[in-house]
């Protein structure tokens, strides 16, 4: 076998290397997906996640590259690195995001409130629609919903803010609902009615909102997004709309 023979056996077999074992490195990706639903899974997600755990060794850098003799005697390099599917590194929400959760009928869950929400929705002056779609973003209308940062219930209250409005339990909800409302109510009576500032200081808080407005943070511009778009549907669906 002459030696240019077995250089190119070598250059072969060093390409296959790298490939041949795909189980001896690797990571597993354990998060919360768009429908509440937890992945495990060995490909790492493009788009954005809530609750990403990642395990696992990663895989080994690319080989170096192969220098070899051209037959003008110049050097010509070849990598022996094989191109990665994955070139994104994984994607994750802010921890402050509210995880979504998986609701079998969300009509039948919006109507199963409806009776308390008309009530506070009457008592503080808030348009029901506007509490409906507080409720379908914060928690996709299930009252045991708990945020990575610890918000709780339909309208997703901080334990200490719902505190300050006299709930006593974030998961009853008759409580949640008007703890939420009467917060609402207070943010839109301080902004004059302004409903784009009330759900960015909803999401991000007063102090945020008022000490930096030049800086708001993209997942309170979704959140933002996200309530308007179940607004405008609701009200479009209402017979009275």
């Amino acid at each position: 076998m002459t030696k240019s023979l077995r250089f190119f056996l070598f250059l072969l077999l060093a390409a296959a290397l790298p490939g041949c074992c795909p189980l001896i490195y690797g990571q597993i990706y354990s998060y919360v997906d768009q429908n509440g639903m937890r992945v495990i899974t060995n490909i790492a997600p493009q788009t954005p996640v809530y609750d990403l755990k990642v395990t696992g060794a990663p895989p080994p850098p690319p080989p170096a590259p192969v220098v070899a003799k051209s037959k003008s005697g110049k050097s010509a390099v070849r990598s022996t690195a094989r191109p990665s599917p994955a070139t994104k590194p994984p994607a994750e929400y802010p921890a402050s995001a509210a995880a979504p959760v998986p609701a079998a009928d969300p009509a039948a869950s919006r109507a199963a409130y409806d009776s308390i929400i008309e009530k506070y929705s009457s008592e503080y002056g808030v348009d029901p629609k506007l509490i409906q779609s507080m409720i379908a973003t914060e928690s996709a209308f299930n009252e045991k919903a708990v945020s990575p940062k610890g918000a709780q219930g339909l309208m997703q209250l901080m334990p200490a803010t719902a505190a300050e409005l006299g709930v006593s339990n974030a998961f009853d909800p008759d409580q949640n609902i008007m703890a939420g409302t009467r917060y609402l109510r207070q943010l839109l009576d301080r902004y004059r009615g302004d409903v784009r500032l009330t759900l960015a200081a909803y999401n991000w808080g007063m102090g945020n909102l008022e000490n930096r407005p030049g800086a708001l943070p993209q997942e309170t511009k979704t959140f933002i997004a996200r309530v308007q778009n179940y607004y405008q549907r609701y009200k479009e669906s209402s017979p009275t709309a």
